[in-house]
């Protein structure tokens, strides 16, 4: 039966699992919510954004994210 000590070592790996799975979540729904606004903009306003603008805008947005504190979406890109 492993320690305390070793029963953490164990954990950590699964934890770093959770976090990377809570920034994916984040990054998911942060990329569906940019595509339908895009898709909103096409159909009721006529504007289009290039692929390159669009990724160039979910980069903003993740980095706008980050600075209010969405700290897994950072955890990601470490």
């Amino acid at each position: 039966m492993p320690n305390s000590q070793e029963a953490s070592a164990q954990r950590r790996p699964l934890q770093g699992d959770k976090v990377k799975s809570k920034g994916m979540k984040s990054l998911l729904l942060l990329v569906a919510w940019e595509i339908w606004g895009e898709q909103n903009m096409r159909v009721f306003k006529g504007e289009v954004l290039t692929i390159p603008q669009l990724v160039s805008k979910i980069i903003d947005e993740i980095n706008l994210w980050s600075i209010c504190g969405a700290t897994n979406i950072v955890r990601l890109s470490a």
